[in-house]
């Protein structure tokens, strides 16, 4: 083998190794980004939980969920898979509104993950 050939060999090497890992890159968030729709709804779940042991009343705010007799939620919970809090807004008359950051950890960006009245799922 030549010192071309082995640079050429070299070469496509990298670039399938760059190829492969954009791939994994993308495929891993994408994942993050389910994982959180999940947990969204985990979130709501122990939100209806926490109202119907409470007079059908929502939550002032998440950490009410981690405290009490009998806690439905840990604290660690209450984080989305970036490590940014969950926002939580309770709305007048409705269910509250939680929303992550997504992977730029901005609030207001067109990849937050939000879930409820004002939301992207229900």
């Amino acid at each position: 083998m030549t010192l071309v050939e082995i640079l050429i060999v070299i070469a496509i090497l990298a670039v399938l190794s760059v190829a492969i890992g954009f791939g994994v890159m993308k495929f891993l968030a994408s994942g993050k980004e389910k994982a959180c729709k999940l947990q969204l709804d985990n979130l709501r779940s122990a939100i209806r939980t926490w109202a119907a042991d409470n007079s059908g009343e929502f939550p002032e705010d998440l950490n009410s969920l981690t405290t009490g007799k009998m806690p439905v939620l840990t604290k660690k919970k209450l984080k989305d898979p970036w490590g940014s809090v969950i926002r939580y807004t309770k709305v007048s008359g409705g269910e509250p509104v939680l929303c992550s950051n997504g992977p730029d950890k901005q609030e207001g960006t067109d990849d937050d993950i939000c879930t409820g009245k004002e939301g992207e799922e229900e």
